[in-house]
């Protein structure tokens, strides 16, 4: 198992719906790490308690696994830590938590990695370096940055891959479609960094944002199918114990 961080430069490319996808392919944790606020509670309309904010207070003694697993909410088949809609409370539960929460997430999902679950994967919305995500980035075996192939979505992930390479184990760059241009020509326009190409494929997209179970019909779509291919390859990421940057391919 492998805890994966999630982020984006700008706009929303769908950092929380390649977060819903994994967990729902892998069985991960999924962590609404937004600073911004979490969505999921009001889209599914389930309650924010248990959460973020009740992990947050009652971590001040201690994160454990047990008490992570009791502050979750499985309303789409798979774990997770909702946030409130406010972005005051979110990136107060994510600063109260803050590296502790981060490595044992961390070192559980190290010491229970299998080929059957991901581990555990954190949306943490827009990258802010001076933000509360930090220490999950930090903290990941991998970290995903999602972004639209066009020249100017290209142009704002070239000015943060910087920061985020300074702290991050591996980085990989994640394009939603081919148009107009393909990951190998993302990748050219970055330099050194690996890039993966997801479908581009709204229909299973809404299908996923509405907490669809994962049956025959989404299984063999596009999207989930691009998103297996991408979980398979994230079990192989071999955590590291300093930053690096990996190479394009």
């Amino acid at each position: 198992m492998t805890l994966v961080s999630i982020c984006s430069a700008k706009h929303s490319p769908g950092v929380t719906t390649l977060g819903q996808a994994l967990a729902l392919q892998t069985g991960a944790l999924l962590i609404e790490a937004d600073p911004a606020g979490g969505d999921l509670a009001a889209r599914w309309g389930v309650p924010t308690d248990p959460g973020m904010l009740t992990l947050a207070a009652a971590s001040r003694r201690g994160v454990s696994p047990d008490l992570i697993h009791r502050h979750g909410q499985s309303p789409a088949g798979y774990p997770v830590l909702v946030a409130p809609p406010s972005a005051e409370q979110s990136r107060s539960a994510i600063l109260t938590l803050g590296r502790a929460f981060a490595e044992r997430l961390a070192a559980e999902t190290a010491v229970t990695r299998s080929a059957e679950h991901l581990g555990a994967v954190a949306d943490c919305g827009r990258w802010d370096p001076a933000g509360p995500c930090v220490d999950l980035v930090a903290e990941s075996s991998v970290t995903l940055v999602v972004l639209r192939p066009t020249v100017e979505s290209v142009a704002q992930v070239r000015t943060r891959l910087a920061s985020i390479s300074a702290i991050a184990r591996n980085v990989v760059v994640i394009t939603v479609g081919s148009r107009p241009y393909g990951s190998d020509e993302v990748a050219a326009a970055l330099g050194d960094v690996t890039t993966f190409q997801l479908a581009s494929d709204e229909r299973s997209a809404s299908l996923i944002r509405s907490g669809r179970p994962l049956d025959r019909s989404l299984r063999r779509a596009p999207l989930m199918r691009s998103v297996a291919d991408l979980a398979a390859e994230l079990h192989a990421v071999t955590p590291v114990e300093s930053p690096t940057a990996v190479g394009s391919r």
